[in-house]
């Protein structure tokens, strides 16, 4: 296994990670969105991952910290809302987008305190499915 998958594996393993799966509402579940329940201990979130290769329903543990790692930098990376929904086709004037954009940068923030070293794929194995990408996506 490469470094990436076993620091995430490492970081599932000895900071209690676990995952589910809910339903996912609309505007989200338009977008190829889905809903993921990450816990962290006694941290507990939601966050829509993109699930544009249809993969959270058989995804192991390592690859949901993967998605949820890259929707983390995501947010980072977006400068506000508008930059943000704009790239995951959302309308940043919903109020679901809104409310989730103002929960996210919480969620982001914690799960970067309680996870400083996790990393994740590049952007460009994801949607290429090469590299490590591909490796996730087989375990």
């Amino acid at each position: 296994m490469s470094e990436l998958i076993n620091t995430l594996q490492e970081a599932i393993s000895s900071k209690e990670i676990h995952f589910s799966i809910g339903q996912t509402p609309l505007p989200f579940s338009d977008q190829s969105m889905r809903k993921v329940i990450i816990t962290i201990g006694d941290f507990v979130a939601s966050m829509y991952v993109d699930d544009e290769f249809d993969v959270v329903d058989s995804a192991s543990p390592a690859l949901l910290l993967n998605m949820v790692l890259m929707e983390c930098t995501w947010y980072l990376e977006e400068d506000d809302i508008l930059t943000w929904s704009t790239s995951k086709n959302l309308a940043p004037g919903n109020r679901e987008v809104f409310s989730y954009y103002k929960e996210l940068g919480n969620i982001v923030a914690q799960i970067k305190a309680l996870l400083p070293k996790a990393t994740h794929t590049s952007f460009f194995d994801w949607q290429l499915n090469a590299g490590d990408a591909q490796t996730l996506r087989e375990l």
